[in-house]
């Protein structure tokens, strides 16, 4: 089978990027058995060994540009998306997939695209804090951005996940921890800690702070 594999971020491995690390996964299992092309956004972060990767793993590659997802007072997608999707167009001409395997709740405007049965997979790291986690940061009026980002999230599941022919919601790899990077150890080692917290969410913020503020000392 041929499987397009898009994602909004680019994978590499070793990472301690959760996402990275999914799509990277993901990528390396599927093509020791299927034929994989890959449409991933980059940043000018990633380095250029980062960015070719995955070159060696798929069939056809491209990367473009990253950019706003999603407009922040409307539900239309951002001008990232528009990228991806013109990478897509080009990779169902030349590549010429038989699924199309979206990768993260931002890309779910292109599922279809091209007419391409389409599986569009929601992982943790789409979803908001919870009330409780944005409570214990303890920012005043936070509540009222917490509740708009769920209205908004909400409102962008409604209007565009039911496009998507599958749609595979589930928990991804633990932000922090790479396998591949930390192996284990059967002595310690002295001077070397490792926090394995996600820094994408509040309550692994007040937990970093709390660690070095309060614990570390």
């Amino acid at each position: 089978m041929r499987i397009l594999i898009v994602s909004p971020v680019t994978p590499y491995l070793p990472s301690h990027d959760g996402a990275r690390a999914v799509v990277a996964h993901l990528v390396r299992n599927l093509g020791s058995v299927h034929t994989v092309g890959l449409v991933a956004a980059t940043t000018p972060a990633d380095t250029p060994e980062q960015r070719q990767w995955a070159s060696g793993l798929c069939t056809w590659t491209r990367v473009v540009s990253a950019g706003r997802w999603r407009s922040s007072l409307s539900l239309q997608p951002g001008e990232g998306v528009a990228r991806v999707r013109a990478a897509v167009l080009e990779a169902v001409r030349d590549f010429a997939p038989d699924v199309l395997h979206l990768e993260g709740s931002v890309l779910a405007p292109l599922a279809r695209l091209g007419g391409l049965p389409t599986v569009l997979a929601v992982r943790d790291a789409d979803t908001l804090p919870s009330p409780g986690e944005r409570r214990r940061v303890r920012r005043p009026w936070s509540w009222i951005d917490g509740r708009l980002d769920e209205w908004q999230q909400a409102a962008w599941e409604h209007a565009w996940f039911p496009r998507a022919d599958v749609v595979l919601t589930g928990e991804a790899l633990p932000v922090g921890v790479d396998l591949d990077l930390y192996e284990f150890r059967r002595t310690g080692q002295s001077g070397r800690i490792v926090l394995t917290a996600d820094l994408a969410r509040p309550a692994g913020i007040v937990a970093a702070e709390r660690y070095a503020t309060s614990i570390f000392p």
